[in-house]
């Protein structure tokens, strides 16, 4: 009776929720191709941050394995017709890494491996090292929470962490 037709309703959402999933899987392979020859910036930002929210993990964790490469073309690349300016740029991009940061571990795992080149892309000044400081902030805080169980992502962590130090920016933080 009902129960049966509650089970129906949420298999029939299941199916179209995982109907398009392989499209959403290219078009978030596809996002930086996008970024860089797509004519309307503003959809196609507003299509990233959509598939931010994908509940398909590979969708997401595609989009994290390609944070760095979007990251350098949002910052470094003056794009007319973009929505935001520099600052918000900056601002997303943190938004964008704290919260694939907090998602499942294989998400993690992707955006762990790219977190120095995402830090070098962020705008650093002595009046504005937010960025860069709530970046490292999440990388410690998520790693931390995965460290105990896992050992491939203490590998990560500890190979990030070296890259981190060796970095000049790096040098310039360590010295404030």
């Amino acid at each position: 009776g009902i129960a049966e037709m509650k089970s129906k309703e949420i298999t029939s959402k299941l199916v179209t929720i995982d109907a398009h999933s392989d499209f959403r899987y290219n078009v978030a392979f596809n996002i930086p191709a996008l970024m860089v020859f797509g004519k309307d910036w503003g959809k196609i930002w507003e299509l990233y941050t959509l598939l931010l929210q994908d509940k398909d993990i590979r969708i997401r964790k595609t989009l994290a394995a390609s944070l760095e490469v979007v990251s350098k073309i949002i910052i470094q690349e003056p794009v007319e017709g973009h929505p935001l300016t520099e600052e918000d740029r900056s601002k997303w991009i943190v938004s964008s890494y704290c919260r694939m940061m907090s998602d499942f571990d294989a998400i993690k795992f992707s955006l762990i491996r790219h977190t120095v080149e995402i830090i070098s892309v962020l705008p650093y000044n002595e009046e504005d090292t937010k960025c860069v400081e709530e970046v490292m902030a999440c990388f410690l805080q998520s790693t931390r929470n995965i460290i105990p169980k896992n050992w491939r992502a203490r590998f990560f962590q500890i190979v990030e962490i070296g890259r981190i130090v060796e970095t000049e920016r790096w040098k310039e933080f360590d010295a404030r």
